[in-house]
């Protein structure tokens, strides 16, 4: 399979896309020129206009920005109260604009294509969005598979220095009205209590566990569907929080009509999956908080910086205690049964022949981070990987997912694997069942596992559920 074919169909379907939604967002532009036109003319402040359809001044502020689209209903009420009528003017939209917006989900649907591809290709999408890191996945060749196991002797293992997760966005200043906040963007101005808040990158968990989720009006979702409403401990009250919030689309089809019918006052969401081109439509809805990584690989940034936004920082402190300690307790429970020996974290699709590898970490602008897949793992609990995919790694270190051929899977000195088979048991039957893993060091031990680790969720509650399954399963004992 080719990352790199399915980023550029990506690319080419979103820039024609792009250029639908920068018409879109000119309209809107057009419309609060219009609104605010009509408002001088009348000889009316943004106040007497608020008060006369029963808002406030910063609503018809936000309509004049061109940052907020009006409801039907509230153009309506600025007509009545400035003796104005409203022409509507209809145009067809083309077919093929529409059906570029569907092409990867009819993709994914094709007859023919086994469920598991269809999950190996909607996983694929999501790692394109990840792939504006440079590096982020790379293709280990034979000669490069087999100079690092000759150099597996030579290897020591050093656990990186974690240190604090990076900023996703900096608080500035609180006032009674508004937050300031730095972004990797911008300087923004946002409403101190936002009501109608659009997410687009799982920063529901976060808010969730911080109890500042129920202004939650839209709700994006990444690539991996199933991970979505899962939070550990929390999932089942999380699920029921959400049930009525819409869909805004999916990473790779976000609807942007949608997040302009939803009014929204304050948007969350990431550069993987929201590039520049799509920031400056957004950020001409409401104010965009675009953070530089998924909060997914820093759930502890998540919660440090989502409640230092909402006024929540006490809140926000003792539930990184409470981890931190956690965690602190998991790495003392396993240690004893994990000293010498060393973990693969993986996958592998029997009609691509590949296998899919998580590292330990990357270093991407300077900052150590791991992916979330290897974050119960590796950051929480310490395991060391094997010396052959830290051998690799080394050598191009913004790199999180290494792919190489089935084959070269012997060569891997894997006391442990972790398997990730995302709900696919017969898909980890048949692994287990391949010649080439019954060579490995793990599957003498009896020692590969089935690893859901999408079943677990994401958030603090999600690392939190992960950690207590890898305790459970290589001490044999239970873990609380």
């Amino acid at each position: 399979m080719s990352f790199r074919r399915t980023r550029e169909k990506t690319v080419a379907q979103y820039t024609e896309i792009a250029a639908d939604r920068q018409r879109s967002a000119l309209e809107l532009n057009a419309l609060s020129d219009s609104i605010r036109q009509l408002r001088k003319q009348r000889g009316m402040t943004q106040a007497e206009l608020g008060i006369a359809i029963g808002t406030e001044q910063a609503a018809i502020a936000r309509l004049e920005s061109g940052r907020h689209a009006p409801s039907f209903r509230t153009l309506q009420a600025i007509a009545r109260a400035t003796s104005a009528e409203i022409d509507l003017f209809y145009r067809l939209i083309e077919p093929t604009v529409m059906e570029k917006r569907n092409t990867m989900t009819d993709t994914l649907n094709r007859p023919g294509l086994s469920t598991d591809r269809r999950h190996f290709l909607g996983g694929a999408m999501g790692l394109a969005g990840m792939l504006s890191i440079p590096g982020a996945v790379r293709n280990v060749s034979a000669q490069e598979a087999t100079a690092a196991a000759d150099k597996l002797g030579e290897f020591v293992w050093v656990e990186p220095d974690w240190g604090e997760e990076r900023s996703l966005f900096t608080v500035v200043e609180r006032g009674d009205e508004t937050t300031i906040v730095e972004t990797m963007d911008d300087r923004l101005d946002i409403p101190a209590d936002p009501q109608r808040i659009v997410v687009l990158d799982d920063e529901q968990i976060a808010m969730f566990e911080l109890g500042v989720a129920q202004n939650i009006v839209g709700l994006g979702n990444t690539s991996f569907s199933r991970i979505l409403p899962n939070a550990g401990d929390l999932t089942d009250d999380l699920l029921a929080s959400l049930a009525d919030v819409p869909s805004v689309g999916f990473a790779w089809e976000l609807d942007v009509e949608q997040v302009l019918l939803l009014e929204p006052d304050l948007i969350l969401g990431n550069a993987n999956y929201q590039p520049d081109d799509r920031y400056e439509i957004l950020a001409g809805i409401a104010p965009f908080i675009r953070k530089p990584i998924r909060v997914t690989d820093a759930p502890r940034a998540g919660v440090r910086d989502f409640g230092a936004l909402f006024g929540v920082e006490e809140t926000a402190a003792n539930l990184l205690a409470d981890h931190n300690a956690y965690v602190s307790r998991a790495r003392e429970a396993v240690a004893p049964f994990v000293q010498g020996k060393r973990v693969l974290i993986g996958e592998h699709y029997a009609d691509s022949n590949e296998f899919f590898a998580i590292t330990s970490h990357y270093i991407w602008d300077g900052e150590v981070s791991v992916s979330s897949s290897g974050y119960p793992a590796y950051r929480e609990l310490g395991l060391t990987p094997t010396s052959f995919i830290e051998t690799l790694a080394a050598e191009d270190r913004e790199a999180f997912y290494l792919t190489f051929s089935l084959e070269e899977l012997g060569k891997v000195d894997a006391d442990i694997v972790l398997y990730l088979g995302y709900d696919s048991q017969a898909q980890y039957e048949d692994f287990l069942a391949d010649p080439i893993t019954k060579a490995l060091p793990a599957y003498a031990n009896n020692a590969i596992y089935y690893y859901d680790d999408q079943g677990f969720g994401l958030g603090l509650a999600g690392v939190r559920a992960a950690v207590k399954w890898i305790v459970e399963t290589l001490t044999g004992e239970a873990f609380e």
